[in-house]
């Protein structure tokens, strides 16, 4: 063995920790940062493996947007799980809370429904289906003040602001992918949900007694 080694060797135990020591303090920033990079990217795909097994299929959500077919069976719960996780996660994808109050809807649970479309309407007040679904949701629990406020907010809104917000949204792109005709479908739809909340608007004064 080379003497000078052996002679390292031979010193106290204190001296190569020490070492090691002063090497991290010297590079302290670069091996923290990597170390925090690291973790956080293992976070990240623990994040995306946990999502992957509780994702639900995104047919019906098409259908239900082609052709307004309900969702049903266990897919709502499933949903409910997903969209739940997602935002547990992912805090800034607001447009999750409105697929959230969609899920509970069909799931049953009409609070929970409500609470998540008041969460997605303060989260982006500029999109029309999320005012929509909340005036609708005020409506069937007789709630015909609130139904009215959320209806005028709805009615005020652009199609041009919607078709933004839903061609941006990397929540709804994931059922995009399973539609044909995207953009004549959400047309159609938004011209149908537009004479829905003016007519539940005549409803809604009809509850309230407002005959002038």
């Amino acid at each position: 063995m080379n003497i000078y080694i052996s002679r390292f060797l031979s010193k106290p135990n204190w001296i190569l920790p020490g070492l090691l020591f002063v090497a991290l303090f010297i590079f302290r920033k670069p091996v923290l940062t990597y170390l925090v990079q690291e973790r956080e990217k293992v976070q990240e795909k623990s994040k995306a493996v946990t999502l992957s097994y509780f994702l639900p299929p995104f047919s019906p959500f098409a259908s239900f947007v082609e052709s307004q077919k309900p969702l049903a069976g266990s897919h709502p719960g499933q949903c409910v799980r997903y969209y739940d996780k997602a935002l547990n996660f992912y805090p800034h994808l607001i447009d999750a809370h409105a697929m959230l109050g969609l899920c509970h809807y069909y799931n049953g649970d009409i609070p929970a429904s409500l609470l998540s479309y008041q969460k997605a309407v303060a989260s982006n007040p500029h999109f029309f289906w999320n005012q929509y679904n909340l005036g609708v949701l005020y409506y069937k629990m007789g709630q015909y003040s609130a139904s009215t406020e959320a209806l005028k907010q709805a009615v005020s809104k652009s199609p041009e602001m919607a078709f933004k917000i839903i061609n941006v949204s990397a929540v709804y792109k994931q059922i995009w992918r399973h539609m044909s005709e995207v953009e004549g479908r959400l047309l159609e739809n938004f011209r149908l949900g537009l004479q829905d909340a003016y007519a539940l608007l005549v409803l809604d004064q009809y509850h309230l007694k407002n005959f002038f």
